[in-house]
């Protein structure tokens, strides 16, 4: 009889645990990640290619949930699609009215106890294409775009790192709740880049930088001098521009723990203003908690 209990007792944690860890995993599909409901191995890799004329398609909309996404120049003369996925969960790739539309099926929320392989999918575009709008929304999932060239565009991310590289924009706003935000060796008129959870980098040439970060540092590099309206901001970080040392613009700084400090000048101070080599484009710094360094 007491063995008897004892095993109940054993049977009865093991339910609970498994129960526990069922409802963890429900919660999780919920939130994005998807999971199979049929068994407990993974799906079967599934990949797809795709091919469009260049000539056909002016604007990129990518809607996708967990999704890496990579964007990369084409030494092809097309614009190429590739998806690897799990075939049941794979977006749905279609052009409409001269837009490629990527997107993820709105009913794809599953579980089991073992996740689907990482999902990818790869956006090849040609030197010839002409895209005028680009946008990418993504809920969980990193997103690289190297050498392209593109008039515009919006980069959003709930949950991962956001990678630009040696590409060329006029106008290019990159945002993300958590991760990094990386922008590296580019020519853009117009960037805005946010990250409420990880350091905003930029390196390249630039016209106007509006640079903001509430948990993370920004590092901002331009070989060539700003001359529009610039902002940078950070709550709980530093703040480090380099710019050309003949560089002219208004200045206005508002330190609240650490120092504003502008080597091309040598003014160090908590808050105020001062005008750089006669003036020109404002530059608005402010940081709660670290140090201002212009270099």
């Amino acid at each position: 009889m007491k063995e008897n209990k004892i095993m109940g007792i054993i049977w009865l944690f093991i339910a609970i645990i498994l129960t526990l860890f069922l409802i963890w995993k429900i919660k999780d599909s919920i939130n994005g990640n998807r999971f199979k409901i049929i068994n407990g191995f993974k799906s079967a890799p599934f990949f797809e290619s795709k091919t469009f004329d260049a000539a056909e398609i002016n604007k990129i909309d990518i809607y996708l949930i967990s999704e890496n996404i990579l964007v990369e120049k084409s030494q092809e003369n097309k614009i190429t699609v590739e998806i690897y996925s799990s075939k049941e969960v794979a977006p749905k790739v279609q052009v409409i009215e001269n837009k490629l539309k990527i997107e993820s099926f709105k009913n794809k929320v599953s579980f089991s106890l073992t996740p689907l392989a990482t999902q990818k999918v790869v956006i090849k575009l040609p030197s010839i294409a002409s895209i005028n709008n680009f946008d990418i929304n993504n809920t969980s999932g990193s997103i690289q775009i190297i050498d392209i060239k593109i008039d515009n565009i919006n980069v959003n991310c709930n949950s991962g790192s956001i990678n630009m590289k040696n590409s060329t924009f006029v106008k290019a706003n990159a945002k993300t709740t958590s991760g990094a935000v990386h922008i590296d060796s580019c020519k853009i008129v117009d960037l805005e880049a946010k990250s409420t959870s990880g350091n905003v980098r930029t390196s390249g040439r630039f016209d106007k930088l509006k640079l903001n970060t509430v948990s993370g540092s920004i590092y901002a590099d331009s070989k060539k001098a700003l001359t529009q309206d610039s902002e940078f901001k950070a709550v709980s970080g530093a703040i480090y521009l380099k710019i050309p040392e003949n560089s002219a613009f208004n200045s206005s700084y508002n330190c609240i723990s650490g120092k504003y400090k502008n080597k091309i000048t040598g003014t160090i101070a908590k808050q105020g203003n001062e005008v750089v080599n006669g003036g020109g484009a404002k530059f608005e710094f402010q940081s709660t908690s670290g140090s201002i360094l212009i270099n």
